[in-house]
């Protein structure tokens, strides 16, 4: 999955990450919205605390309008695993959406980078040691995108078979863009920014992720993709909470093009066409599925056009069934 400078300077990257993080040279945040997360935050904390490979300043978990003992757990988790010094919680009390969270941590880091973690999340092994490659390789990027994978079960129906298709597609295109030197798509999922590049995040932004890769290119930093960063996602199983996940991720993508003037990598027709072709055919099988698939995404899609037009801007979302 190497590409371009990883491929050539693998020995020069192994070398340097461990003067880097022996050093402490590179100073590293984790931050996790959590909005009622509480049969979740413990194991994922967990995870992050046996897991990260790395020297890490922080671990903020923003857990503003939860209403469920999402704070019980990450106390206990501080208590069992002994990381009082390491662990800030803050409760902003009143939800305000994922945007409104991430500022809150962005405003309550001191470290030079940030790496965002939803915490419905599963790590693989070293996925932040992969997130945080880029930065030791490249001073010029600011934004690196993990890869997030899907996880619904053994049993393959219908929305397990268009989420593991969406992903792939999404991959693979984020790979011919890095081919390309251009910017991939940041996965809001999972992703890392350097402290620079944005002071503040607005609440009313809906693609948080991809605003804050626009502000890095315009800044003149480098977003990149990390094939080898994975975390582990369950998507929605159903048609409505599909509908409603795709239905917002197009508002995103239209208000940052209304906005902004910047349109997401991952929208454009040109990008799309040859790799869904590719999946036409290794996918032939399935062909009516895929269909399926393509007329959720145009439904999706008008109902976005319609919220964009009215105003009326889904700012605080939650598919249950897209939850672990």
């Amino acid at each position: 999955m190497d590409t371009g400078i990883w491929k050539e300077r693998k020995e020069q990257l192994s070398n340097t990450y461990s003067l880097a993080s022996g050093d402490k040279k590179l100073g590293v945040t984790i931050g996790i919205p959590a909005y009622n997360e509480q049969r979740r935050i413990g194991c994922l904390l967990r995870q992050v605390l046996n897991k990260n490979g790395f020297q890490v300043d922080k671990v903020i978990v923003s857990i503003s309008g939860s209403t469920d003992g999402t704070q019980d757990e990450i106390i206990a988790t501080i208590k069992r695993c002994k990381a009082s010094s390491l662990i800030k919680i803050i409760d902003k009390h009143e939800r305000a959406g994922k945007a409104a969270a991430l500022d809150e941590i962005l405003k309550a880091c001191a470290s030079d980078i940030v790496i965002f973690v939803d915490a419905d999340v599963k790590l693989h092994d070293e996925c932040f040691k992969e997130i945080l490659k880029p930065f030791l390789l490249d001073t010029s990027i600011g934004v690196v995108s993990g890869n997030v994978m899907p996880f619904n079960g053994d049993k393959e129906g219908l929305f397990s078979f268009i989420s593991r298709l969406e992903r792939q597609l999404h991959h693979e295109l984020c790979l011919n863009l890095m081919r390309k030197e251009e910017a991939p798509k940041v996965n809001g999922t999972f992703f890392t920014v350097k402290k620079n590049v944005i002071s503040h995040l607005p609440y009313r932004t809906v693609s948080d992720d991809e605003y804050i890769s626009c502000c890095a290119q315009r800044k003149g930093y480098r977003v990149v993709y990390a094939p080898n960063a994975i975390v582990y996602t369950k998507d929605p199983d159903n048609c409505k909470d599909y509908i409603a996940k795709r239905r917002r991720i197009f508002t995103g993508h239209l208000l940052i093009r209304k906005n902004m003037g910047y349109t997401v990598p991952t929208t454009r027709i040109s990008e799309i066409i040859p790799s869904l072709f590719k999946f036409l055919i290794r996918e032939k099988r399935r062909i009516l599925d895929m269909f399926v698939m393509l007329y959720l995404q145009c439904v999706s899609y008008m109902l976005a056009i319609f919220d964009v037009v009215t105003g009326d801007i889904p700012y605080c979302y939650r598919v249950e069934s897209g939850k672990f």
